[in-house]
């Protein structure tokens, strides 16, 4: 769908190979419904996605990891589009933040568009690709019970607005507690649900089930 904004859709733009990368901006360009504020061999820092303003981030799904999903926690409000998903990655790029899916197939004229979807609706997946999220949604349904029995109300409440990309002293401020106790909470969270960073709590309050914000908060309320 092409959006009715008149001023070009600012991203960044991720490739490992800068030949491809030169490549992919000049037709990413040409058009005029996209411009490139800013481009690297590497990741980006969140200050840079403010410096140049961009709105959103493309990425190989290879790099679709770790330290995907620490970016897209600091920088919640920037989305990212995922370039070369197929059936395997594109739970790990879920995972990794992404909410826009391209495939190998694509063309450039549907990377825009796709591009041009996320900022106006949110988010963009070709059909057969939803089939794959929605399967493994399926699959891991029947553990998210599990995963909310585990934590208290409070911490319950904080791996919610982890996932929000609040940080500590927001989360803090929010629940009207004391930040030594958020931080408490967080070692408290990563013991139990045997994960390794901050990162990984907000990797699995987003993508570990559809509906999880609510089952969560259901769950604080109860207690």
């Amino acid at each position: 769908m092409r959006s009715d904004r008149r001023s070009p859709v600012r991203v960044h733009l991720v490739s490992a190979t800068r030949l491809y990368q030169e490549g992919l901006r000049r037709a990413l360009e040409d058009g005029g419904r996209v411009t490139v504020g800013a481009a690297s061999i590497s990741l980006p820092h969140a200050d840079g996605l403010r410096v140049h303003a961009i709105e959103l981030v493309i990425v190989d799904a290879a790099r679709c990891s770790r330290e995907l999903a620490t970016l897209h926690a600091q920088t919640p409000d920037v989305p990212i589009v995922a370039l070369g998903v197929d059936h395997e990655s594109v739970i790990r790029c879920a995972e990794a933040g992404a909410v826009g899916f391209v495939s190998h197939e694509a063309s450039i004229e549907q990377l825009v568009a796709t591009i041009e979807e996320v900022i106006s609706e949110g988010a963009s997946c070709p059909a057969r690709l939803v089939t794959a999220l929605l399967a493994e949604l399926n699959r891991t349904a029947a553990g998210r019970a599990e995963f909310v029995e585990k934590l208290t109300a409070r911490e319950s409440e904080v791996v919610v607005l982890v996932g929000q990309g609040r940080s500590n002293k927001e989360i803090a401020y929010e629940l009207g507690i004391e930040l030594p106790t958020v931080k408490n909470h967080i070692h408290n969270i990563l013991e139990k649900l045997q994960l390794d960073s901050r990162a990984d709590v907000a990797m699995l309050a987003r993508t570990r089930a559809t509906g999880l914000d609510l089952e969560l908060a259901d769950a604080s309320r109860s207690t």
